[in-house]
């Protein structure tokens, strides 16, 4: 993948969440975009700067507001 930084792990709920970083917020669109077109994500997926590790991580919209900057 594009711009892959390799992974953040972080927990919500109890549950472990294991998210790829992007360098840019451009590659995690480019991501996102891949994995709608093959129905892989939801269409609600959005593209978020986390707050832990400063990259960028594509997930449901409350990981944005929980985890992102």
């Amino acid at each position: 993948m594009k711009g892959a930084k390799g992974d953040c792990l972080f927990f919500d709920n109890g549950v472990m969440i294991n998210k790829t970083k992007f360098d840019t917020e451009k590659n995690c669109q480019a991501r996102i975009k891949v994995l709608l077109s093959i129905g892989a994500c939801s269409q609600d997926t959005v593209a978020y700067k986390c707050k832990e590790c400063k990259f960028w991580h594509l997930g449901k919209p409350r990981f944005k507001t929980l985890y992102g900057v």
